[in-house]
């Protein structure tokens, strides 16, 4: 539903000689390991004004679709990814799960049907009472699985959002929810995004 693309420049391109059936290695920023291999099957100029258009709606003062123009690059590489390692997180490393560690986690509490509640933003009441209900109405168990990457500007820290949650979760009845982080950056892409999540 939202393109997931790796830009790249085109002066990168020809230095490293990308093309398909390259390999490429992908590495964490932050201390230059390997996260995976990306195998080129295609390296494309994208049409960014249908790509605003048709996933934010076109609105230039849109944020993701500034950011589009703005910051990524002209070129989009595209292909299969072999995971290599596990990003590293170093903030709520106990709450951050894959998505083959949440579903042991929920046998492990005997969840046969989970209801999710994806957010942004800090939760509050009514918010409860709505996750609440859904489970209820579903024989289900909750998961309370908040954005924890990049969101648009202005928006409240996930660090005071974490606490929220945090704060929230004695207030479920006994053993109805769990938080799980959901480390993506939000796009703003509306119902597009609602569905990718």
């Amino acid at each position: 539903s939202i393109p997931i693309c790796l830009d790249v420049a085109e002066k990168t391109i020809r230095l490293k000689g990308i093309a398909p059936g390259a390999r490429i290695t992908l590495r964490d920023f932050r201390d230059d390991r390997n996260l995976a291999i990306l195998i080129v099957d295609d390296v494309y100029k994208p049409d960014k004004k249908k790509e605003a258009k048709e996933v934010f709606g076109g609105d230039e003062e849109h944020p993701a679709i500034k950011y589009l123009f703005e910051k990524m690059e002209d070129f989009y590489i595209g292909g299969k990814v072999q995971a290599v390692n596990r990003l590293n997180h170093y903030d709520y490393v106990a709450l951050r799960y894959t998505p083959a560690e949440l579903r042991s986690h929920f046998n492990k509490l005997g969840w046969t049907r989970v209801v999710a509640f994806q957010t942004r933003n800090p939760m509050h009441r009514a918010h409860r009472e709505l996750t609440v209900r859904a489970a209820r109405s579903r024989q289900a168990n909750v998961l309370i699985h908040p954005v924890v990457g990049l969101t648009k500007p202005g928006d409240i820290d996930h660090f005071t959002r974490v606490r929220v949650y945090e704060a929230l979760m004695p207030r479920y009845p006994n053993g109805m929810a769990v938080l799980g982080l959901l480390g993506l950056a939000m796009r703003m892409g509306g119902p597009r995004e609602a569905i990718w999540h």
